[in-house]
């Protein structure tokens, strides 16, 4: 008897000692989390290359944030931890990287400083660097105004001349070619394109009895291509920008049977007389 008493005490006291430990025990977590709530964060994204941008929702009491980021989820690999008092932090970060992302609150208590939960973790994919240059916006207004004058005071010395406009290094602007000499035995063309906003001339060509086409893909490739020819006599060269200057490239040069068809592509450009303003709008 005395036997079974002892064990029901013993029973009665592990079970006081665990229903004590159960009740204080989210206390003694908050104590040890430094009294503040658990972060959570409202949005991460990637607004450019190599740049993650993190906002937050605000926790009571909390006098700033730390962000951590790493590279996987147990948050151990590449790992990055910033503070900050705002309620958002944009930082810099390896672009097209994977990243997980989690917050936390914190506070000073005397020299000590006290951390809140960690948030639930967030990931993202940040934005890779683009290849090449970005292309620039050209407005119709500001070919008239660039090209315009230009394509006036060729008129006004040889009206039978003719123009185009064509991107030939596909960065955004077009660059104007015009027939500036029109004598049977000699065509030559200028080409112009726009720096700084203004008209820069990149030179002048041979262009006698001479036809101007886009590449074989419809005009995706960096060039243009001049077929010369005159009794037979075939000559292509492909002309394009290469750091600022004019690249103009013998590509053949071949005596045709008579009767022979001259290099061509689907996609011829098309020029205007310089009388004929309409590719400027």
């Amino acid at each position: 008897m005395k036997k079974y008493r002892k064990n029901i005490f013993t029973f009665m006291a592990m079970f006081l000692v665990f229903a004590v430990s159960f009740c204080i025990a989210p206390d003694i977590e908050a104590e040890a989390a430094g009294g503040l709530g658990k972060a959570e964060i409202k949005s991460v994204r990637s607004p450019s290359a190599g740049k993650v941008s993190v906002k937050y929702k605000k926790v009571k009491g909390a006098k700033g944030y730390q962000i951590q980021f790493a590279a996987n989820s147990k948050m151990t690999k590449g790992k990055k931890k910033v503070k900050t008092k705002s309620l958002s932090k944009t930082v810099s970060l390896k672009p097209g990287k994977k990243y997980y992302v989690r917050v936390r609150a914190y506070k000073k208590s005397g020299k000590k400083i006290r951390y809140g939960k960690w948030s639930k973790k967030e990931s993202l994919k940040v934005k890779a660097k683009t290849k090449g240059k970005a292309k620039t916006k050209v407005s119709s207004k500001t070919y008239r105004e660039l090209y315009g004058p230009i394509v006036h005071e060729v008129e006004k010395s040889e009206e039978f001349s003719s123009y185009c406009l064509y991107d030939i290094d596909k960065n955004g602007a077009k660059e104007l070619i015009i027939r500036t000499e029109t004598a049977v035995w000699f065509w030559a063309y200028e080409i112009y394109t726009i720096k700084n906003h203004k008209p820069v001339s990149l030179g002048q060509i041979d262009g006698t009895y001479s036809a101007f086409y886009k590449d074989k893909s419809g005009g995706k490739k960096k060039y243009i291509i001049q077929v010369a020819g005159f009794q037979c006599e075939e000559t292509v060269y492909h002309i394009s920008i290469k750091k600022g200057k004019l690249n103009y490239k013998k590509i053949s040069s071949r005596t045709l049977p008579p009767g022979g068809q001259y290099y061509s592509t689907p996609y011829p450009i098309n020029f205007e007389s310089v009388t004929d303003k309409s590719l400027l709008k």
